[in-house]
């Protein structure tokens, strides 16, 4: 992966354990991808992607989209 994803403190608690987390949905056939604080348990909706997160360095769209979505705040 070329661009590290930075990750924002959680915007509910302030702890900095943020992770990626990636569920696969058999009915789908998709993998799904968000961020979630390790502390308060907040978390993004999931993002979809066809291929295996891991098989792409955590650097795919939906990844990208997960990170966007969990560092956006309001009136930045």
């Amino acid at each position: 992966m070329s661009d590290v994803i930075k990750i924002k403190p959680c915007p509910f608690c302030g702890s900095k354990g943020v992770s990626f987390y990636r569920n696969y949905s058999y009915k789908t056939g998709k993998y799904y991808v968000s961020c979630v604080c390790n502390l308060c348990g907040a978390r993004t909706r999931g993002f979809s992607t066809d291929d295996p997160p891991e098989d792409s360095d955590w650097s795919d769209s939906a990844c990208v989209s997960a990170a966007s979505a969990w560092n956006a705040r309001a009136g930045e």
